[in-house]
């Protein structure tokens, strides 16, 4: 978050959206290394939703979703470990139970 002004909200939202592994032939690794990308990053493009959609359940409900983001990672890189982990959750469950959210106090 150094460096970069953002919100807290904003932070946590593009810290912890919605993370999908990735997992690809050889050849679709070969076929992206000859424009010097990984398959992530060629799906980064479309990891971004800016428009108001909707989205159905099992049980056929619809839920608006807005500004949808998507983090593409693969399986073999590395993660923060554990603890980091751990904390990080702890940290944003004991300030959303504080009230403060996206910079404001909300009561």
């Amino acid at each position: 978050m150094a460096g970069t002004l953002q919100t807290f909200g904003a932070f946590v939202k593009n810290s912890y959206g919605i993370q999908v592994a990735t997992r690809c032939s050889s050849d679709v690794e070969e076929l992206c290394q000859k424009n010097f990308l990984s398959f992530c990053e060629l799906l980064r493009p479309f990891s971004q939703l800016t428009t108001e959609s909707q989205l159905h359940d099992p049980q056929g409900h619809l839920y608006p979703v807005r500004d949808l983001r998507i983090r593409f990672s693969e399986p073999n890189r590395e993660t923060l470990p554990p603890t980091k982990i751990e904390q990080l959750l702890s940290d944003t469950v004991h300030w959303s139970e504080k009230g403060i959210l996206d910079g404001k106090l909300t009561v």
